[in-house]
């Protein structure tokens, strides 16, 4: 819930732009129940301004900087990725259920998350709701149960967080969870090996990473070989040469060769 002290709020008035504005509100959707959401710049990009072509990576990354430098985030690294903790994100969620509720993402730093306000039964002023009734516990729990099953293999997750979580409650078989997503993505391209996938991932920083890069990838449309092509992605973007535009054949495909061959290289028993 976006509370509408969001409007006379000093740390939004700071942030550069009302694009940047528009970044910190559309985030606050996607937070979990400890305030937690991706901080890479390119998976922020995916999620957040799906349809905004016109913002690039480094922009999305200028604005996470700018949230952080206002005290509205605070990013750090775990799993092999990149988080933004919200640490005011509790304070403004009063009757916050979050006993019904699962973290989606790594924990934030600095022990739990701010605790809940109490719930006297009465509504804030500063919060609207529309009828001033919780759901039935039935429809939660119907709610919950649908949630869960789209970890199944029936029921493939629809965004990343779910493939995300998919990935880490399958600590012993991530190889084949990544597989599983891969399938799912791209229907019909050969299924890679459970090794390969397995190296790819080592190479771009884990398994969360790969899935991250598997599913921003959809928006460039690859052809061929898709790790090989999420590969070309992490080491062009660890160059720095990132500009949130898809490369070119020529430019994608010298990136992805020299990437296997060093890959492959050190592979070699």
């Amino acid at each position: 819930m976006l509370n509408k002290k969001v409007s006379r709020s000093l740390q939004f008035d700071q942030l550069p732009d009302d694009t940047c504005r528009l970044l910190a509100t559309w985030t606050v959707a996607h937070l979990d129940v400890n305030g937690v959401f991706c901080a890479d710049p390119g998976v922020v990009r995916s999620l957040i301004f799906t349809r905004r072509t016109d913002i690039t990576i480094e922009q999305v990354e200028s604005y996470l900087v700018a949230m952080e430098n206002v005290g509205l985030i605070v990013r750090y690294e775990a799993a092999g990725d990149m988080w933004q903790y919200w640490p005011e994100f509790r304070q403004n969620q009063p009757g916050l259920r979050a006993d019904r509720e699962t973290p989606e993402y790594p924990p934030p730093p600095n022990g739990q998350p701010a605790p809940i306000p109490p719930d006297d039964g009465s509504v804030p002023d500063d919060c609207r709701q529309d009828t001033g009734e919780w759901p039935a516990e039935e429809n939660l729990s119907e709610v919950n149960s649908s949630e869960r099953n789209t970890n199944g293999a029936d029921a493939p997750p629809t965004n990343l967080a779910g493939w995300q979580k998919y990935i880490q409650d399958s600590p012993k078989n991530r190889p084949a969870a990544l597989v599983f997503m891969h399938n799912t993505l791209y229907p019909g391209r050969d299924p890679p090996d459970y090794g390969y996938i397995g190296r790819t991932a080592k190479t771009v920083g884990g398994a969360g990473r790969l899935a991250a890069l598997m599913w921003e990838a959809q928006a460039h449309h690859p052809d061929g070989d898709v790790l090989r092509y999420c590969m070309g992605m992490a080491k062009n973007r660890k160059g720095g040469k990132s500009s949130g535009k898809k490369p070119s054949n020529l430019e994608q495909s010298l990136a992805n060769a020299q990437q296997m061959e060093e890959e492959e290289s050190k592979w070699q028993p």
